[in-house]
C-alpha cells in the first residue's frame, strides 16, 4: 500500500519539561492533523471521554499495546466527525515507559506499527540537552503547582533542591536517551529536536521542522505559520541562582560530576 493512502500515526516521544506541549498542540491545530497530546497522562481526557474505564495512566498500571490502539482508534473515529485527518500525533514519555505504566517497549510499539500495512508510523524524538534545568523546569512545575504558564513571576518562592536526587536525575536522564537512541537505530523513520535549538526561543522551527519531515510543503508550512501561534510557554526567564535556595551547593556538586556549564552559561 503506498504510504500516501495509510493513514499517519507520530509518536512524539520526550523526557517532560522539553517543550512538547506547545510542539503537540501547535501540530494537532493545521487542518488534517490531530494531536492526543500526552495520552497516559493522568490530566488526558480522552480515556474517559471514550468510556474506556479500565484503562489507566498510574505507574505500574501495564497498559498493552491493544490499550494503545483501542484508545487511538476510538478517539480516530470521533475526532474525524466528517473532516479528513491523515494524521494523529499523540505523546509518550520516558516516564510512561520506566515507571512501567506501559507494559510495552518503545521498539515492539515501532515493530507492531512496522508490521501494520495500512499505517505510516513515524517519530519526534524531543531532548533537552541541559538536563539539570529540564529537571529544575520540573521540580519548579511541582512546587508551584503550575505546568504550563508563561515566564516565571520574579516573586516567586525559592525552591531547595535535593543535590543527590539531582546529580542521579540528570545521569538518568542522560542514561535514557543513549539507550532510545540504540533501541531505535534504523527501525523507522525518525527526527530529533533539541529544545534549546528548536524550541526555547522560537517553537514555530519544530513546527516547520516537522512538518517538512511529514512531506508538508513550505508553501504550506509559512500558510500554517501565519495562523498558528503558540499558546504554551514554560521557559524559565531568570538565572538559576536567582531560583534555587542552595545553588551553592547544587553548583559545587554539578561541578564535581563534571556538569557545572548546565547553570554556568
Amino acid at each position: 500500500m503506498s504510504s500516501i493512502n495509510k493513514k499517519r500515526y507520530i509518536l512524539i516521544y520526550h523526557y517532560t519539561r522539553c517543550g512538547s506541549t506547545v510542539v503537540s498542540d501547535m501540530l494537532g491545530r493545521v487542518p488534517g492533523c490531530f494531536s492526543y497530546g500526552e495520552i497516559f497522562n493522568p490530566g488526558n481526557s480522552w480515556p474517559a471521554r471514550l468510556g474506556l474505564s479500565d484503562y489507566s495512566t498510574g505507574a505500574g498500571a501495564n497498559n498493552a499495546i491493544t490499550d494503545l490502539i483501542q484508545l487511538l482508534e476510538l478517539g480516530e473515529a470521533e475526532t474525524l466527525n466528517g473532516e479528513s485527518i491523515e494524521s494523529f500525533f499523540f505523546e509518550i514519555t520516558q516516564w510512561d515507559v520506566y515507571r512501567q505504566v506501559l507494559s510495552f517497549t518503545i521498539k515492539e510499539l515501532i515493530d507492531y506499527f512496522n508490521a501494520r500495512q495500512d499505517i505510516d508510523f513515524r517519530v519526534v524524538h524531543l531532548i533537552r540537552r541541559n538536563a539539570f534545568l529540564r529537571y529544575l523546569s520540573s521540580e519548579l512545575a511541582a512546587f508551584r503547582s503550575v505546568y504550563h504558564s508563561g515566564n516565571m513571576p520574579t516573586d516567586t518562592p525559592k525552591i531547595k533542591l535535593d543535590p543527590t536526587k539531582a546529580i542521579i536525575d540528570i545521569k538518568v536522564h542522560l542514561q535514557r536517551y543513549i539507550e532510545f537512541e540504540r533501541a531505535l537505530c534504523n527501525l523507522v523513520p525518525i527526527i530529533e529536536l533539541s529544545y534549546e535549538d528548536d524550541i526555547q526561543s522560537d517553537p514555530s522551527r519544530a513546527f516547520r521542522k516537522v512538518l517538512s519531515f511529514m512531506s508538508h510543503s513550505t508553501h504550506d508550512i509559512d500558510q500554517f505559520l501565519l495562523e498558528i501561534k503558540p499558546r504554551y510557554a514554560k521557559q524559565i526567564n531568570m538565572h538559576p541562582k536567582d531560583i534555587i535556595e542552595n545553588f551553592d551547593e547544587i553548583h559545587d556538586v554539578l561541578r564535581q560530576n563534571g556538569f557545572e556549564w548546565m547553570v554556568d552559561n
